[in-house]
Protein backbone atom coordinates (compact mmCIF):
# COMPACT_ATOMS: atom_id res chain seq x y z
CA UNK A 1 0.00 0.00 0.00
CA UNK A 2 1.30 3.15 -0.89
CA UNK A 3 2.45 5.73 1.98
CA UNK A 4 0.10 9.49 2.71
CA UNK A 5 2.46 11.81 4.64
CA UNK A 6 0.43 15.06 6.57
CA UNK A 7 3.28 17.69 6.30
CA UNK A 8 2.25 19.86 9.32
CA UNK A 9 4.51 23.23 9.87
CA UNK A 10 3.28 24.50 13.46
CA UNK A 11 4.80 28.45 14.31
CA UNK A 12 6.83 29.11 16.97
CA UNK A 13 6.10 29.68 20.67
CA UNK A 14 8.22 32.50 20.57
CA UNK A 15 6.26 34.24 17.35
CA UNK A 16 2.50 33.59 19.42
CA UNK A 17 0.01 35.40 21.38
CA UNK A 18 -1.93 32.45 22.57
CA UNK A 19 0.35 29.57 22.04
CA UNK A 20 -2.56 27.62 24.24
CA UNK A 21 -4.78 28.07 21.21
CA UNK A 22 -2.39 27.36 18.80
CA UNK A 23 -2.21 23.87 20.73
CA UNK A 24 -5.83 23.74 20.75
CA UNK A 25 -5.77 24.23 17.21
CA UNK A 26 -3.50 21.87 16.24
CA UNK A 27 -5.33 18.97 18.73
CA UNK A 28 -8.68 19.58 16.62
CA UNK A 29 -6.51 19.46 13.04
CA UNK A 30 -5.45 15.85 14.41
CA UNK A 31 -8.23 14.84 15.52
CA UNK A 32 -10.16 15.16 12.08
CA UNK A 33 -7.03 13.52 10.62
CA UNK A 34 -7.75 10.52 13.40
CA UNK A 35 -11.61 10.08 12.06
CA UNK A 36 -10.04 9.08 8.86
CA UNK A 37 -11.98 6.07 7.67
CA UNK A 38 -8.52 4.92 6.14
CA UNK A 39 -5.79 5.02 8.46
CA UNK A 40 -3.02 4.34 6.38
CA UNK A 41 -1.17 7.89 7.09
CA UNK A 42 1.15 9.26 9.02
CA UNK A 43 1.66 12.72 10.13
CA UNK A 44 4.83 14.52 10.40
CA UNK A 45 4.93 18.23 12.13
CA UNK A 46 7.88 20.16 12.24
CA UNK A 47 7.94 22.40 15.43
CA UNK A 48 10.46 24.53 17.57
CA UNK A 49 8.67 23.48 21.02
CA UNK A 50 8.43 19.73 20.73
CA UNK A 51 7.70 19.72 24.45
CA UNK A 52 4.31 21.16 24.63
CA UNK A 53 3.13 18.58 22.20
CA UNK A 54 3.81 15.30 24.15
CA UNK A 55 0.17 15.69 25.53
CA UNK A 56 -1.30 16.47 21.94
CA UNK A 57 0.11 14.26 19.60
CA UNK A 58 -0.71 10.47 19.25
CA UNK A 59 2.80 9.27 18.89
CA UNK A 60 1.67 5.87 17.13
CA UNK A 61 0.51 8.44 13.62
CA UNK A 62 2.81 11.58 14.44
CA UNK A 63 6.30 12.41 14.37
CA UNK A 64 7.81 15.16 15.39
CA UNK A 65 11.03 16.95 13.74
CA UNK A 66 12.79 19.91 15.08
CA UNK A 67 14.58 22.51 12.94
CA UNK A 68 18.20 23.38 13.89
CA UNK A 69 17.87 26.96 12.74
CA UNK A 70 16.13 29.99 14.38
CA UNK A 71 12.07 30.71 14.22
CA UNK A 72 11.34 33.90 12.11
CA UNK A 73 11.14 37.01 13.48
CA UNK A 74 8.93 38.77 11.74
CA UNK A 75 6.03 38.28 10.03
CA UNK A 76 7.10 38.68 6.71
CA UNK A 77 9.88 35.86 7.73
CA UNK A 78 6.44 33.40 8.48
CA UNK A 79 6.05 32.36 5.04
CA UNK A 80 9.81 31.66 4.37
CA UNK A 81 10.15 29.81 7.57
CA UNK A 82 7.02 27.41 6.88
CA UNK A 83 8.69 26.83 3.19
CA UNK A 84 12.04 26.19 4.81
CA UNK A 85 10.10 23.58 7.69
CA UNK A 86 8.35 21.93 4.26
CA UNK A 87 11.67 21.21 3.12
CA UNK A 88 12.89 20.17 6.26
CA UNK A 89 9.73 17.60 6.52
CA UNK A 90 10.67 16.78 2.71
CA UNK A 91 14.15 15.90 3.32
CA UNK A 92 13.14 13.68 6.13
CA UNK A 93 10.51 11.37 4.06
CA UNK A 94 13.11 11.13 0.96
CA UNK A 95 15.67 9.99 3.63
CA UNK A 96 12.90 6.77 4.76
CA UNK A 97 11.24 6.02 1.84
CA UNK A 98 11.85 3.72 -1.02
CA UNK A 99 8.91 3.58 -3.12
CA UNK A 100 6.30 6.68 -4.76
CA UNK A 101 4.36 8.17 -1.67
CA UNK A 102 1.75 11.01 -1.45
CA UNK A 103 2.37 14.07 0.48
CA UNK A 104 -0.65 16.45 1.65
CA UNK A 105 0.58 20.27 2.95
CA UNK A 106 -1.56 20.85 5.63
CA UNK A 107 -1.76 24.04 7.99
CA UNK A 108 -1.88 23.41 11.55
CA UNK A 109 -5.80 24.72 12.15
CA UNK A 110 -7.47 23.15 9.40
CA UNK A 111 -9.37 19.70 9.30
CA UNK A 112 -9.75 17.51 6.46
CA UNK A 113 -12.71 15.09 5.68
CA UNK A 114 -12.54 11.74 7.26
CA UNK A 115 -12.96 10.29 3.64
CA UNK A 116 -9.89 12.14 2.30
CA UNK A 117 -7.09 9.61 2.84
CA UNK A 118 -9.30 6.51 1.95
CA UNK A 119 -10.49 8.30 -1.87
CA UNK A 120 -6.65 9.22 -2.81
CA UNK A 121 -5.74 5.86 -1.89
CA UNK A 122 -8.38 4.12 -3.27
CA UNK A 123 -7.86 6.09 -6.62
CA UNK A 124 -4.39 6.34 -6.67
CA UNK A 125 -3.41 8.17 -9.88
CA UNK A 126 0.24 8.57 -9.39
CA UNK A 127 0.05 12.28 -10.23
CA UNK A 128 -1.48 14.40 -7.27
CA UNK A 129 -4.81 16.03 -6.45
CA UNK A 130 -6.21 19.12 -5.71
CA UNK A 131 -8.72 20.02 -3.27
CA UNK A 132 -10.66 22.82 -5.45
CA UNK A 133 -14.09 22.47 -2.70
CA UNK A 134 -13.75 23.20 0.64
CA UNK A 135 -15.35 25.07 3.46
CA UNK A 136 -14.57 28.51 5.01
CA UNK A 137 -15.19 28.80 9.21
CA UNK A 138 -14.54 32.28 9.86
CA UNK A 139 -14.68 32.34 14.28
CA UNK A 140 -14.46 35.43 14.40
CA UNK A 141 -17.63 36.37 11.99
CA UNK A 142 -19.53 33.14 12.50
CA UNK A 143 -19.69 31.99 8.95
CA UNK A 144 -19.50 28.82 7.19
CA UNK A 145 -19.06 29.34 3.32
CA UNK A 146 -18.79 26.85 0.68
CA UNK A 147 -15.65 27.99 -1.42
CA UNK A 148 -15.26 27.29 -5.16
CA UNK A 149 -11.50 27.60 -6.58
CA UNK A 150 -10.83 26.62 -2.85
CA UNK A 151 -6.99 26.49 -3.87
CA UNK A 152 -6.78 29.93 -4.35
CA UNK A 153 -7.40 31.06 -0.84
CA UNK A 154 -6.47 28.29 1.11
CA UNK A 155 -2.65 26.48 1.60
CA UNK A 156 -4.39 23.25 2.99
CA UNK A 157 -5.32 22.51 -0.92
CA UNK A 158 -2.97 20.13 -2.47
CA UNK A 159 -1.46 16.46 -2.31
CA UNK A 160 1.36 16.13 -4.38
CA UNK A 161 2.82 12.53 -6.04
CA UNK A 162 5.97 12.28 -4.91
CA UNK A 163 9.56 9.95 -5.08
CA UNK A 164 12.06 9.49 -3.04
CA UNK A 165 14.44 11.12 -5.61
CA UNK A 166 12.64 14.39 -6.16
CA UNK A 167 12.96 15.03 -2.24
CA UNK A 168 15.51 17.92 -0.62
CA UNK A 169 18.75 16.89 0.39
CA UNK A 170 18.63 19.79 2.92
CA UNK A 171 16.73 22.69 3.92
CA UNK A 172 19.10 24.47 1.74
CA UNK A 173 17.60 22.49 -1.59
CA UNK A 174 15.35 24.02 -3.33
CA UNK A 175 16.08 23.04 -6.65
CA UNK A 176 14.23 19.66 -6.64
CA UNK A 177 10.33 18.68 -7.91
CA UNK A 178 9.43 18.92 -3.87
CA UNK A 179 10.77 22.15 -3.31
CA UNK A 180 9.88 23.85 -6.27
CA UNK A 181 5.76 23.63 -4.46
CA UNK A 182 6.61 27.15 -2.67
CA UNK A 183 2.71 28.09 -2.42
CA UNK A 184 -0.19 26.91 -3.38
CA UNK A 185 -1.17 29.05 -6.09
CA UNK A 186 1.57 27.92 -8.19
CA UNK A 187 0.49 24.08 -6.91
CA UNK A 188 -1.10 22.89 -9.60
CA UNK A 189 1.02 24.67 -12.67
CA UNK A 190 4.28 23.05 -11.64
CA UNK A 191 2.38 19.17 -10.84
CA UNK A 192 1.53 19.97 -14.50
CA UNK A 193 4.84 21.20 -16.02
CA UNK A 194 6.22 17.65 -14.39
CA UNK A 195 3.10 15.97 -16.30
CA UNK A 196 1.09 15.35 -12.99
CA UNK A 197 -1.47 17.45 -13.89
CA UNK A 198 -3.68 17.05 -10.54
CA UNK A 199 -7.06 15.52 -10.29
CA UNK A 200 -9.67 17.03 -8.13
CA UNK A 201 -11.17 15.95 -4.62
CA UNK A 202 -14.92 15.12 -5.60
CA UNK A 203 -16.15 16.71 -2.80
CA UNK A 204 -15.60 19.63 -0.26
CA UNK A 205 -13.00 17.70 1.67
CA UNK A 206 -10.71 20.40 3.84
CA UNK A 207 -12.43 23.00 5.99
CA UNK A 208 -10.26 26.53 6.55
CA UNK A 209 -10.67 27.56 9.55
CA UNK A 210 -9.52 31.82 9.93
CA UNK A 211 -10.78 34.72 11.99
CA UNK A 212 -9.24 33.76 15.27
CA UNK A 213 -6.16 35.35 16.59
CA UNK A 214 -3.36 32.64 15.65
CA UNK A 215 -4.40 32.74 12.04
CA UNK A 216 -1.66 33.43 9.69
CA UNK A 217 -4.46 34.70 7.17
CA UNK A 218 -5.60 36.98 9.77
CA UNK A 219 -2.36 38.50 10.90
CA UNK A 220 -1.02 39.30 7.44
CA UNK A 221 -4.54 40.57 6.45
CA UNK A 222 -3.97 43.10 9.47
CA UNK A 223 -0.46 43.91 8.11
CA UNK A 224 -1.41 44.08 4.67
CA UNK A 225 -5.06 46.41 5.83
CA UNK A 226 -2.65 49.19 6.97
CA UNK A 227 -0.77 49.32 3.35
CA UNK A 228 -3.04 49.42 1.17
CA UNK A 229 -6.55 50.29 0.27
CA UNK A 230 -8.15 48.08 -2.14
CA UNK A 231 -8.12 45.25 0.67
CA UNK A 232 -9.85 47.37 2.73
CA UNK A 233 -12.49 47.16 -0.11
CA UNK A 234 -12.71 43.79 -0.20
CA UNK A 235 -13.25 43.79 3.59
CA UNK A 236 -15.86 46.21 2.89
CA UNK A 237 -17.73 44.23 0.34
CA UNK A 238 -17.80 41.01 2.38
CA UNK A 239 -19.65 42.49 5.43
CA UNK A 240 -22.41 44.03 2.98
CA UNK A 241 -22.72 40.91 1.77
CA UNK A 242 -22.80 39.33 5.26
CA UNK A 243 -25.72 42.18 6.47
CA UNK A 244 -27.59 41.09 3.44
CA UNK A 245 -27.89 37.62 4.14
CA UNK A 246 -28.34 37.82 7.95
CA UNK A 247 -31.51 40.19 7.11
CA UNK A 248 -32.87 37.29 4.94
CA UNK A 249 -32.53 35.01 7.82
CA UNK A 250 -34.25 37.61 10.32
CA UNK A 251 -37.04 37.10 7.59
CA UNK A 252 -36.83 33.22 7.73
CA UNK A 253 -35.98 32.40 10.66
CA UNK A 254 -37.03 28.55 10.39
CA UNK A 255 -34.72 28.43 7.24
CA UNK A 256 -32.09 30.01 9.08
CA UNK A 257 -32.56 27.07 11.75
CA UNK A 258 -32.65 24.47 9.24
CA UNK A 259 -29.48 25.72 7.96
CA UNK A 260 -27.60 25.99 11.20
CA UNK A 261 -28.55 22.46 12.04
CA UNK A 262 -27.39 20.76 8.70
CA UNK A 263 -23.99 23.08 8.75
CA UNK A 264 -23.57 21.73 12.49
CA UNK A 265 -24.31 18.00 11.62
CA UNK A 266 -21.72 18.47 8.69
CA UNK A 267 -18.79 20.06 10.26
CA UNK A 268 -19.41 17.44 13.21
CA UNK A 269 -20.05 14.29 11.23
CA UNK A 270 -17.56 14.55 8.50
CA UNK A 271 -14.79 16.63 10.00
CA UNK A 272 -14.78 16.16 13.61
CA UNK A 273 -15.26 19.67 14.93
CA UNK A 274 -18.49 20.55 17.09
CA UNK A 275 -19.61 23.56 17.00
CA UNK A 276 -21.68 25.18 20.14
CA UNK A 277 -22.50 28.36 19.33
CA UNK A 278 -24.74 29.50 16.51
CA UNK A 279 -23.57 30.55 12.75
CA UNK A 280 -24.65 33.92 11.50
CA UNK A 281 -24.04 32.69 7.22
CA UNK A 282 -24.14 29.73 6.55
CA UNK A 283 -23.26 29.09 2.69
CA UNK A 284 -23.28 25.13 2.05
CA UNK A 285 -24.43 25.23 -1.80
CA UNK A 286 -22.12 25.96 -4.49
CA UNK A 287 -21.69 29.31 -5.50
CA UNK A 288 -23.52 31.27 -7.87
CA UNK A 289 -22.88 34.62 -9.68
CA UNK A 290 -19.66 32.90 -11.15
CA UNK A 291 -18.75 35.93 -13.65
CA UNK A 292 -19.01 38.22 -10.66
CA UNK A 293 -16.85 36.09 -8.67
CA UNK A 294 -14.15 35.99 -11.09
CA UNK A 295 -13.80 39.46 -12.15
CA UNK A 296 -13.61 40.17 -7.92
CA UNK A 297 -11.11 37.38 -7.56
CA UNK A 298 -8.91 38.68 -10.06
CA UNK A 299 -8.80 41.93 -8.60
CA UNK A 300 -8.01 40.32 -5.15
CA UNK A 301 -5.25 38.90 -6.80
CA UNK A 302 -3.95 41.93 -7.94
CA UNK A 303 -4.10 43.42 -5.04
CA UNK A 304 -2.37 40.35 -2.95
CA UNK A 305 0.30 40.05 -5.14
CA UNK A 306 1.08 44.24 -5.33
CA UNK A 307 1.60 44.17 -1.65
CA UNK A 308 2.82 40.02 -0.97
CA UNK A 309 6.19 41.42 -0.03
CA UNK A 310 5.67 45.29 0.52
CA UNK A 311 7.19 45.98 3.63
CA UNK A 312 8.93 44.85 6.50
CA UNK A 313 6.96 44.67 9.82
Amino acid sequence: MIDFYFAICLKPKKRSENWNLVLANLQKTLYSIKRSTNQNYHILISTYDPDDLTNVIDTNKTKLITPNFDPPSSVREADMDKTKNRRLIGSYIGSIEKEPFYVMFLDADDLVHKNLVDFVLSDNNHRGYIISEGYVLDIFERELRRKNEFNMICGSCYIGYFYPEEMPESTDDTECYFSEHRGHRNNVEIATKYQRKPDSIPFPSVVYIKGHEESLETIKRKWKMQRNKMLKFFVLFASVDRAYRMMGYKINPAKFRKENKEAKKLLQEEFGLNIHHPLKVIILEKRKLIFLRSVLKKCYDFAYRKIQYGSKD
